[in-house]
């Protein structure tokens, strides 16, 4: 039991009266949500703080990773200490076993008093709910620090913590990315979740649909967002990521601040194991700085303007007629698994091999593109992997040949898979070489080529497709 008496109960500070752990944050769990004040504080006085009690209890869930820090208080001036945070894995009441320091860092004026970093839960934790340990020592050590004994100065806490099982299935959202992502917004801003499997087995997300949902809060009120993701291959454990950006857009035109989080997942014809890390551990926030409309405001002469009356902001678009379009390609080299793309020609945009073609659509006269993601999913390295990293690959568009290229190709937000070698290649290419596709909204070229090239190998098979057939 975590309640047990069997855990040491001599973790404390015989002078309670300096540095104390102010704030904790594990995962969900952020304890007290206040943020303290560091020097001064004259609650910096606990030699030993027993939280189990505390109410929601926070999950973690077999291999995954999750964020950890403490902010360090005082009831005078700061001081270099040494900060560890330990976790029974396997219920045996100690925490002296291997894999069981969870954390250790020191706490000084290089981290602002306040250490933070990850730690990963091993797939052999137990299940169940176990107890945690936080112990903050003034001039402590990596090997002074201690799960049990008594020390002269700072604080031990303990926490109740529940560790989940992975099972067969568990898509996870790790990152949740908007573009553009400040200023001036309007009522079409492009979200692209990122999407990993924490579960035990490959999941296809061609044969098992994965329903997504985006919560969006904002002067207005709350408008949830769904899509469905429809292919793709996800391995175990967080072996590689999907890049799913919605196809609807997000409406952001209204002026002020906006909290944007992925809601609950549904996974169609099987079991989306855990449901906790469905959403990030803390929404993002973005605010939008269109002015917003008011009365008339009456001014006289030599009078001061008070700030935001009668006042505009330059540089606001008006809205879109269109809010936007999503241009699929058709590859040109075939459907087979691992099926090799035409091979460049240099180690340049004008020498990319043609990946693939699109059709482009006509828009509207006054268009004007804002932002644009590419995304290409279920890649694969060719041989010799080491000289062909996902980092290596830039992907291009052109018109009609290489000689008319309008966007050179960015190193891409890629994710690799090992040991399958696959991965998904996203960016973010510039309006300035978006908008040299289209004069008047019309397209210069009516084809669209997607092409590839890499840094490194000029001319030889750099990528494969169809990674996982």
């Amino acid at each position: 039991s975590p309640y047990s008496p069997c855990y040491c109960n001599n973790s404390n500070s015989t002078f309670p009266n300096l540095e104390n752990i102010g704030q904790f944050s594990i995962g969900t769990l952020t304890n007290p949500t206040a943020t303290p004040v560091q020097n001064n504080n004259p609650t910096s006085v606990n030699a030993y703080s027993n939280f189990d009690t505390l109410s929601p209890i926070p999950f973690f869930i077999q291999g995954q990773t999750y964020p950890i820090s403490a902010l360090q208080i005082s009831s005078g001036a700061n001081f270099t200490s040494w900060f560890k945070a330990f976790i029974d894995y396997n219920h045996n009441t100690s925490w002296a076993d291997p894999g069981e320091t969870v954390f250790s860092s020191a706490s000084s004026t290089a981290n602002n008093y306040n250490p933070s970093g990850t730690f990963n839960v091993p797939t052999t934790a137990l299940p169940g709910l176990t107890r945690l340990r936080a112990v903050l020592e003034r001039s402590g050590t990596a090997a002074s620090v201690q799960p049990c004994g008594t020390y002269s100065y700072g604080e031990t806490e303990d926490y109740i913590v529940n560790i989940l099982a992975a099972g067969p299935f568990d898509p996870a959202v790790t990152n949740i990315q908007l573009s553009p992502s400040g200023g001036c917004l309007d009522s079409c801003v492009s979200a692209t979740l990122t999407i990993p499997n924490f579960g035990l087995n490959i999941l296809d997300l061609s044969v098992n649909n994965l329903v997504v949902r985006l919560r969006v809060t904002g002067p207005l009120g709350t408008t949830v967002y769904t899509d469905t993701v429809t292919s793709g291959f996800l391995s175990p454990q967080a072996g590689n990521s999907i890049f799913h950006t919605f196809t609807k857009c997000i409406n952001m035109y209204r002026g002020g601040c906006y909290t944007i989080n992925s809601d609950t997942m549904t996974l169609l014809g099987a079991v989306n194991t855990n449901k906790v890390n469905d959403s990030l551990f803390k929404a993002i926030t973005v605010c939008n700085s269109r002015p917003l409309p008011g009365p008339n405001y009456n001014l006289c002469l030599n009078d001061t303007i008070p700030a935001g009356q009668g006042l505009t902001i330059s540089g606001c678009p008006t809205g879109f007629v269109v809010d936007s379009v999503m241009i699929p390609f058709t590859n040109n080299f075939g459907t087979g698994a691992a099926a090799p793309p035409a091979n460049p020609t240099a180690c340049a945009p004008g020498g990319s091999g043609l990946f693939g073609s699109a059709t482009l659509p006509v828009l509207p006269a006054s268009a004007n593109i804002l932002s644009g993601v590419l995304s290409v999913n279920n890649l694969q390295l060719a041989p010799l992997t080491f000289t062909t990293g996902p980092n290596l690959l830039r992907m291009s568009l052109y018109g009609a040949t290489t000689a008319n290229v309008y966007h050179t190709g960015l190193q891409g937000n890629t994710l690799g898979s090992l040991p399958f070698g696959c991965f998904n290649y996203l960016s973010n290419p510039p309006a300035v070489d978006l908008n040299t596709i289209y004069t008047g909204g019309v397209p210069n070229n009516p084809t669209l080529n997607l092409g590839h090239w890499s840094t490194n190998r000029c001319t030889a098979t750099n990528i494969l497709a169809n990674c996982g057939g």
